[in-house]
């Protein structure tokens, strides 16, 4: 990530996150986030890593926006996904 190997880097999951149709556009994405990587840098970890369905493109972009760059794409037996990271300062 960002010419790091991820095994240099520690690093923990980020999702999966759902959020209703009705509660979308309200900042929850952005809450959630802010959160998550509170907690991941209080436990010492530097790269928060997703896995975004490629089908998904409003899930990307949203992702995207909160600061996660696509690593990779990675094919799995249920589908191909984006492997996105974030770093944590």
């Amino acid at each position: 990530f960002e010419g790091v190997s991820l095994t240099e880097i520690p690093w923990t999951m980020y999702g999966p996150v759902l959020i209703a149709a009705q509660y979308r556009g309200m900042g929850l994405a952005r809450l959630l986030m802010d959160f998550a990587v509170d907690i991941a840098r209080e436990k010492g970890y530097r790269l928060l890593i997703a896995f975004i369905d490629l089908e998904n493109q409003k899930s990307l972009a949203v992702h995207q926006a909160l600061g996660m760059k696509v690593i990779e794409k990675v094919h799995l037996p249920q589908g191909i996904y984006y492997l996105m990271g974030r770093r944590i300062a």
